[in-house]
């Protein structure tokens, strides 16, 4: 699956672009991503940025709850490939979810979330799906 950014987008608020993440290993999860150039890490944030990052947070997090019943998240703020201010949200499950038809089981369950399966895949079909789900649920 190749994806465009657009295809990948989810809403935009003040000061942030949240977008699905092309790899669903981890069904439901999500990429926050600064709006604003030289953001590189949280700490480069104006406190409206800041504010408003927590706000988006707790908004996807609610959706990926009501949609997915994830056990727990996981938050990552790496900026290694893209140095741009983005926080990666990973759903963590304890358990097989099931959507669209397909399998999702979260194989490194109590430990890191890496390393995953980068050669995970689902139908563009399914992606969308998880994609407008997310979408409904926020409103």
């Amino acid at each position: 699956m190749t994806l465009i950014k657009q295809d990948k987008f989810i809403m935009e608020l003040s000061y942030f672009i949240v977008s699905l993440h092309e790899n669903q290993c981890y069904l439901g999860r999500c990429r926050i991503s600064a709006k604003r150039e030289g953001a590189i890490e949280k700490y480069d944030l104006s406190p409206r940025e800041f504010s408003d990052l927590y706000i988006t947070g707790q908004k996807i997090v609610r959706a990926l709850r009501n949609l997915f019943s994830p056990d727990l998240f996981n938050h990552f703020e790496g900026g290694n490939k893209n140095p741009h201010y983005h926080e990666h949200l990973i759903p963590r499950y304890s358990s097989v979810r099931i959507f669209d038809g397909h399998t999702f089981v979260d194989e490194n369950w109590g430990e890191n979330y890496t390393p995953y399966d980068r050669n995970f895949s689902i139908p563009d079909e399914t992606f969308f799906k998880i994609r407008e789900a997310i979408k409904k649920e926020l409103g």
